[in-house]
């Protein structure tokens, strides 16, 4: 079912991905970078919204998001909201979702399970302590799952349990502004962590999206995926190479990095800067292009080895082809500077769609021998 408020999503965690693997990149318009801290990773072990969900082993796991503007509420309508699956172990006290340093005296809002093992919200107007407080008086349950939201419709300030209202306090205040990172499964000190599992991870900006009792999310959030791999070009230095009539691809030989191709006999002819390197000689003129591959949000743009290939932009023919190495650089040689290229990269780990950076263009630049 599509939410009527998805231009409102601020952060969004189901843990699942498109081709059916686990992930914990977010999901949102923002597409926020997410860093995975200990052992916290996606599990089929427990799921409630999807078919994964994060994984808190209670001693040192956690997710972090960067601050971004979207997350200091200020006096605006908001919602913060998660599934949560409880389990032994952890601290006595255990922060699920939260913008809250208590050691800096930034606090902003959180969820969380206090010492009494009762589920509460804490917000702050000024930053050194919790005056609005909402005690839900329920009691977590291990092994079990259980949704949480707190929200603010103008000013009252809700927390439920299950989609029932538990406790509400009036404000107009605004909540306290800072830096802090967003973290799911501890609080911004490092010192409160979560034991267990959290799903459907969702945080909702400029709308409260619960003001009486409802029904929680039962069944997975929609949303698209903007975390394929991404290429970035750029253009960089040359090699020579000779001209050629080419229109087909057809593998014509394979150096240490790139396959190269040309084209199949009796096609039509087009001149164009031929893809198979001859010997570099000092002072000569080429061009070339270079690009890395990275996944964003596992942390933001770690770079990855993937097949990239890199074809003509009229016509579509396939150049050359080469992997990226382990710091996800690749480099395409001896290219027409008349020409416009784009590349495609593909990830053999079937995590993410192939992506394409089109308009390329090849630079010449002078290469000496020192």
């Amino acid at each position: 079912m599509s939410d009527p408020l998805a231009s409102n999503v601020a952060l969004l965690i189901p843990f699942d991905n498109t081709v059916g693997a686990g992930s914990y990149a977010d999901r949102s318009r923002y597409c926020h970078p997410v860093t995975a801290i200990g052992n916290a990773h996606p599990s089929r072990v427990q799921r409630r919204v999807g078919a994964w969900s994060g994984c808190f082993d209670g001693s040192g796991d956690a997710f972090e998001i960067p601050h971004h503007p979207a997350f200091s509420f200020g006096a605006q309508d908001n919602c913060v909201e998660a599934w949560v699956y409880p389990q032994a172990g952890g601290t006595s006290f255990q922060y699920l979702l939260a913008k809250y340093n208590i050691n800096a005296n930034t606090r902003c809002w959180s969820l969380r399970i206090r010492d009494a093992r009762v589920f509460d919200a804490l917000c702050s107007t000024n930053g050194s302590a919790a005056d609005i407080y909402l005690d839900s008086g329920v009691t977590a349950v291990n092994d079990q799952w259980t949704h949480l939201a707190l929200s603010r419709e103008g000013q009252t300030f809700r927390l439920f349990v299950d989609g029932v209202l538990r406790a509400s306090v009036t404000s107009a205040a605004a909540l306290f502004g800072e830096t802090n990172p967003v973290t799911l499964g501890r609080d911004a000190t490092g010192s409160w962590w979560f034991s267990g599992f959290m799903d459907g991870v969702r945080i909702t900006t400029g709308a409260a999206r619960y003001s009486a009792d409802f029904e929680p999310p039962m069944v997975a959030f929609d949303w698209s995926d903007p975390h394929a791999t991404r290429v970035r070009a750029g253009l960089l230095r040359p090699g020579l190479f000779a001209d050629f009539n080419r229109h087909d691809p057809q593998l014509v030989t394979r150096t240490s990095t790139q396959a190269r191709y040309s084209p199949a006999p009796g096609v039509a002819r087009r001149v164009i800067t031929r893809n198979v390197a001859v010997p570099h000689r000092e002072g000569r003129m080429g061009c070339q292009l270079v690009g890395t591959v990275a996944i964003k949000g596992v942390p933001e743009h770690q770079p990855v080895s993937r097949p990239v290939r890199l074809y003509a932009q009229g016509s579509g023919l396939l150049v050359a082809e080469t992997t990226s190495d382990a710091q996800g650089h690749y480099r395409f040689d001896g290219l027409d500077p008349s020409e416009r290229y784009f590349a495609v990269a593909f990830d053999t780990e079937r995590w993410y769609r192939a992506v394409v950076a089109d308009q390329l263009v090849p630079e010449y630049m002078q290469e000496t021998t020192p």
